[in-house]
């Protein structure tokens, strides 16, 4: 009785498994291709984004420091020009370099002109900590003749704050695509969260740049300088025989042909003179002969 009271239930439960298993199937084969992307799990996201954020929290509490900093101090791009007289312009690289290296600065370029080993001209650009600007523009004052000298300064304070303010909101910006991002939940979102990301991401570079510079010119100031040398009359060259007896022969023809050329001049100026007076003695040497004719 045990036994035909089981049979019967094992056969349902066989049946309703095989219905199950044929509705799965037929689920799976109804879902289309292109499913949806998974949105990655919590944890991804937050591990993803928790080092992006924090990076850039720490930026921005430096960019605030900065601005602290400028509030307290102008932030100015100095730059000098001075032009010098030495005796022996090609010795001017070493003292410059020796000065910028000594304050803690460096030599950007210089240049030498002249002809062979006689340098006439040096041009130094040197770059120098903006706390020493003032100093090393003193010793090279005292070291060498000034002929002339410029001094000029670029407030960047303002420029900086405002690259400071764009940049906080670029990066807050930044931070709203990271979210995005990370509840995309298609291909075709995650594509063009992503496009946009990367051109936020290319504006924060070029700021982050420019500002780098600026902060660069603000701390390193720049010293251009001149050294030139005394004037040199050159001295005359020593003329040999030959080419003395050359110059005077050269002149003698010089001369032979000027004379020439001024009689020529003269035969040319007269000869309408000769030709009216010589037509003028001819009619009155006519004119006397008639008369004395009818005389006789």
């Amino acid at each position: 009785m045990k036994g035909r009271i089981l049979n019967p239930v094992a056969m349902l439960l066989v049946m309703v498994m095989t219905v199950g298993s044929g509705c799965m199937a037929q689920k799976d084969e109804a879902m289309p291709s292109s499913m949806p992307m998974e949105a990655p799990s919590q944890s991804t996201t937050e591990g993803f984004a928790g080092g992006e954020f924090a990076k850039k929290a720490e930026e921005a509490e430096a960019d605030d420091a900065e601005e602290n900093m400028a509030a307290g101090r102008r932030m100015v791009i100095r730059e000098a020009h001075i032009e010098l007289r030495v005796d022996h312009p090609a010795a001017i690289i070493a003292q410059t370099t020796a000065l910028a290296e000594g304050v803690g600065g460096f030599v950007v370029n210089s240049q030498a002109n002249g002809v062979g080993q006689d340098v006439t001209r040096v041009d130094v650009t040197l770059r120098v900590p903006e706390k020493r600007f003032e100093s090393s523009l003193g010793k090279l004052r005292t070291l060498l003749t000034l002929l002339s000298g410029q001094i000029s300064g670029q407030d960047g304070t303002e420029e900086v704050t405002d690259l400071s303010a764009r940049l906080r909101a670029k990066r807050k910006l930044e931070e709203r695509f990271l979210g995005l991002l990370a509840q995309a939940a298609t291909v075709e979102d995650t594509l063009k969260i992503e496009h946009e990301l990367s051109r936020v991401r290319v504006d924060l570079e070029r700021m982050e740049g420019r500002k780098r510079y600026l902060k660069d010119r603000v701390s390193m100031s720049t010293i251009h300088v001149s050294a030139v040398a005394p004037y040199r009359p050159s001295e005359p060259d020593r003329e040999s025989t030959s080419s003395i007896l050359g110059r005077a022969l050269s002149d003698a023809g010089s001369i032979i042909v000027e004379v020439c050329a001024g009689m020529i001049r003269v035969s040319a100026a007269l000869l309408p003179v000769g030709i009216f007076f010589g037509c003028f003695g001819f009619g009155i040497y006519v004119l006397v002969r008639l008369v004395r004719r009818r005389r006789r």
